[in-house]
């Protein structure tokens, strides 16, 4: 059984998922997993295909309402960053 995501690191540091839906194992303990991974790195918006999923960080996060990084919310399909 796999209760969470396996931990990818690049040379840009920890690399998550836009989307939710491409999880290997889509169970409870993978998608809360998944979701802290992208909270420890500021990523605070996640896709679960056409759901968007929004995580209070408690903190000011410079650059989140950036019009560049608005508009990847607003296309039809998760940005690949």
């Amino acid at each position: 059984i796999f209760l969470r995501t396996s931990d990818v690191f690049t040379s840009e540091g920890l690399s998550v998922l836009d989307d939710l839906t491409q999880l290997t194992h889509l169970h409870e303990p993978a998608v809360l997993s998944s979701l802290q991974n992208r909270f420890d790195i500021d990523k605070i918006y996640t896709f679960t295909g056409p759901i968007l999923i929004a995580v209070n960080p408690f903190k000011s996060i410079p650059g989140i309402y950036d019009e560049e990084v608005l508009k990847s919310f607003i296309s039809t399909k998760p940005s690949t960053k």
